[in-house]
């Protein structure tokens, strides 16, 4: 067994749990025999009724773990860690929000069906609570939320809005995004949100 294959699935599953072997050869580039070998030796815990795995060590901390009762929103980009590890947006989306229609996408595709976000993403407890883009036409943040919208949403957007717009002056979804290749984003987040 190579120990930088192990080494590898180790922090993987250490930073992405719960994840599958099939998030873990997504990440790696592994076949499936290398994968397999690599977390062998980790005594991985199935998580119940799914194919995700965690590390025995976290386990009772993932089963203790009860959802906050108060929301807690954070605007991240489309590439962040809690995504980007996985690529398999309906493992954090409610299932009432898997069905949603994509922004601006193609009939009959769902926000459940895609390996990627189609903008930045609200997060809300561990979970993806809606869309944002940033608008610099107007310098505001647009966004959908998939629930009902609060104080605590308005603030978490204000306080991301005004990071953009006096720190960073934009927020790109990746290094070629422009305000021209994002004004099509912007203007479907505007149809169906805020």
């Amino acid at each position: 067994m190579d120990t930088a294959q192990a080494e590898l699935a180790r922090r993987y599953f250490s930073w992405a749990a719960p994840a599958s072997l099939k998030h873990f050869r997504w990440f790696s580039g592994f076949t499936a025999a290398n994968a397999k070998k690599a977390v062998a030796p980790l005594e991985l815990v199935p998580l119940d009724g799914t194919d995700l795995l965690l590390p025995k060590d976290l386990a009772d901390e993932f089963d203790g773990f009860t959802v906050p009762s108060e929301p807690s929103y954070a605007l991240l980009a489309g590439i962040d860690g809690i995504h980007l590890l996985h690529r398999e947006m309906s493992r954090l989306l409610d299932d009432a929000d898997a069905g949603r229609p994509v922004p601006g996408g193609r009939a009959g595709e769902t926000l459940g069906g895609q390996a990627d976000p189609p903008t930045h993403l609200i997060v809300d407890r561990g979970r993806f609570a809606g869309l944002w883009e940033f608008d610099p036409e107007t310098n505001k943040i647009v966004y959908q939320v998939f629930g009902d919208e609060d104080d605590a949403l308005r603030e978490a957007v204000a306080e991301t809005e005004e990071f953009v717009r006096d720190k960073l002056g934009d927020a790109r979804s990746f290094s070629l995004d422009s305000p021209k290749s994002r004004a099509s984003r912007v203007a479907d987040l505007k149809t169906s949100g805020h």
